[in-house]
């Protein structure tokens, strides 16, 4: 794991996990970032709800809802996208199904060191 603490910005989407909307959020780049070992993946995090209500981040879990549900109804509108802003560590994580995807860093209990969105400037 890269001890560093990185910035990474970019157009960013959120949708519901297991599509059920009352579950976890997943934020996913909409582009590929390179790690140092060669991975190349699109940077995404699983963020529970009870996270944003521990961390008192509510209206950005609210925020992030609303793109969930744009997402779902049509992921091609520009309105389904934003940009997201992370301050933090990236680790690599190998899923089931040994794909490797490259992921925020942070345990349940400390939320993201920053998480910002901002609306993309044509919506």
């Amino acid at each position: 794991m890269d001890k560093a603490v990185h910035i990474y910005y970019g157009q960013a989407y959120c949708r519901y996990f297991n599509n059920d909307s009352s579950q976890s959020l997943i934020l996913n780049y909409s582009g590929p970032a390179a790690w140092l070992n060669g991975v190349n993946a699109k940077p995404q995090v699983i963020i529970n709800p009870t996270t944003f209500e521990n961390a008192r981040c509510k209206t950005l879990f609210d925020n992030l809802k609303r793109y969930a549900d744009r997402w779902e109804k049509d992921h091609t509108s520009s309105q389904s996208y934003f940009e997201l802003y992370y301050l933090g560590n990236f680790e690599i994580k190998i899923l089931k199904s040994k794909k490797k995807i490259i992921s925020f860093n942070y345990s349940e209990s400390q939320f993201p060191k920053c998480l910002l969105i901002q609306p993309n400037p044509k919506n």
